[in-house]
């Protein structure tokens, strides 16, 4: 029998190159992330995306790109409460190119997200405690 791609192979293998490439990630300064690919039957194109950190883990360009869309710099990797589901997230990034939602974090369930940036400004008020 022939094995082929389909979408949970490809999510399987995406998710042990970026594992695999971890060490040599933090050898060099750098976090390796998936950034998404193609696949047809018998092969598969991914696309990975190296970005220089700072010491604490943090993208080089974040806090230059939190401030350019109104969020505080320091909010990478700072837990706010999701508006539509109610639970907890986690800054991982912020990608201008994307108007509408900025903002990348990721669910207390481990799940991927898209945030627009007034969700995230409202929930980090209201992990701080300080909800209006």
């Amino acid at each position: 029998m022939t094995r082929s791609f389909d979408t949970p192979l490809c999510r399987l293998i995406a998710a042990d190159v970026v594992e695999a490439l971890k060490a040599v990630g933090e050898k060099h300064g750098m976090t390796i992330t998936y950034e998404g690919g193609r696949y047809g039957d018998y092969t598969l194109d991914m696309k990975l995306k190296a970005t220089i950190t700072t010491e604490g883990g943090q993208p080089g360009d974040f806090a230059k790109h939190a401030r350019l869309i109104g969020l505080p710099e320091d909010c990478w990797g700072k837990t706010f409460v999701s508006l539509g589901s109610g639970e907890s997230a986690t800054i991982t990034g912020i990608k201008l190119s994307r108007r509408k939602y900025p903002v990348s974090a990721t669910t207390e369930r481990g799940r991927q997200i898209k945030c627009p940036v007034a969700m995230v400004k409202h929930g980090l008020e209201m992990a701080a405690g300080g909800a209006k």
